[in-house]
């Protein structure tokens, strides 16, 4: 199975909590909001950084 990045986030200016990744767009439960941070500190990356500055 392939993936189109373009489809998957098109607005690479925003970031994971503005709804760059579509299908992850909206409300975050808290839980994954607190995994995704997790992962961010483990591989460098912040949820408020845009995808490409």
């Amino acid at each position: 199975m392939e993936f189109d990045s373009d489809l998957l986030i098109p607005d690479k200016t925003k970031s994971i909590l503005d709804g760059a990744i579509v299908p992850w767009s909206g409300r975050f439960s808290s839980f994954r909001r607190q995994t995704l941070r997790d992962v961010g500190k483990k591989f460098g990356f912040d949820l408020l950084t845009p995808i490409i500055k």
